[in-house]
């Protein structure tokens, strides 16, 4: 024969569980429907980005301010 606090916590249990889905379902979110693009492969200019890779924009320090003499080594 089965305790009976156990068959009180399986029940609690279970009525949790139901209680969640009931919950879960007045909760839905609708999801947004975007555009078919956004998934789509498509090209990338390799080109474009070596450019602005190679650009000075990129390989200035002066340009982003980084002043490494005044840093300590740990």
């Amino acid at each position: 024969m089965m305790n009976p606090s156990m068959l009180h916590e399986e029940s609690y249990i279970a009525k949790s569980f139901i209680s969640a889905n009931d919950e879960i379902k007045a909760l839905q979110i609708a999801l947004t429907n975007y555009q078919s693009s956004m998934y789509t492969s498509r090209l990338i200019n390799t080109k474009e980005i070596k450019l602005a890779y190679e650009s000075t924009k990129f390989r200035d320090s002066k340009m982003c301010d980084l002043d490494v003499s005044a840093m300590q080594l740990c």
